[in-house]
């Protein structure tokens, strides 16, 4: 069985039960008994090609190498396997000080812009682009990508939510039309800020069949 560039052999008491993926992602379902061992043995053999342990809990077990992200669900019944590799991933666009996303410019007064991954999903209409910024708050950058969603795409702002108390520090807000959706999230991390955002886009896909889509 191959899991993000490694071969990882399935003993024979454990059998695939189901494969799925999307995007960057990958889901795999186990079924077999004692699946804690099994996680055991997959998250050492991960760390024994370069992955690092970045957290462990009562039945989960998450590791990463770099970009990628691998994490293991177990329970009694078996375990699931969640993969994402958004190396196979074009880089995220950006022009200066403002960052790309389909035929969206989004001016967000950052110093510095380091892209991370865009990915688009046909069937559910949805783009995605994340980046790393700098020289500008998270709080503010939520204000100036929804701005521009609204004075650009004529969408209805939403509300804005700040961080929970004692929570992560991430900012998340939302504009939106019968047939749009852009939501953003921006999250402090070490003096940079991630930038997340989702566009759905079904202006060209209502009232259409599916087999015209």
């Amino acid at each position: 069985m191959q899991i993000l560039g490694f071969e990882f052999e399935l003993p024979a008491e454990f059998r695939v039960e189901k494969i799925s993926s999307a995007g960057a992602g990958s889901c795999i379902d186990i079924m077999g008994k004692n699946a804690g061992s099994l996680a055991a043995a997959l998250a050492e053999q991960a760390v024994a090609v370069g992955f690092s342990e970045s957290k462990q809990e009562a039945g989960r077990i998450k590791l990463e190498r770099g970009e990628q992200r691998l994490l293991l669900v177990h329970d009694a019944e078996g375990l699931t396997i969640q993969t994402y590799d958004p190396t196979t991933l074009p880089r995220a666009r950006f022009d200066g000080s403002a960052v790309l996303l389909d035929d969206l410019r989004f001016e967000c007064g950052a110093t510095s812009i380091a892209p991370l991954r865009e990915t688009y999903l046909h069937d559910k209409h949805l783009r995605s682009g994340a980046w790393r910024l700098s020289g500008v708050s998270a709080p503010e950058v939520v204000a100036r990508v929804l701005d521009t969603a609204v004075t650009s795409r004529s969408l209805k702002r939403g509300a804005v939510f700040g961080p929970p108390r004692g929570g992560e520090e991430v900012w998340s807000g939302e504009a939106y039309s019968k047939v749009e959706l852009v939501k953003v999230h921006a999250t402090v991390e070490s003096g940079v800020v991630l930038l997340e955002i989702d566009l759905i886009d079904n202006r060209g896909h209502i009232g259409r069949k599916p087999s015209e889509q």
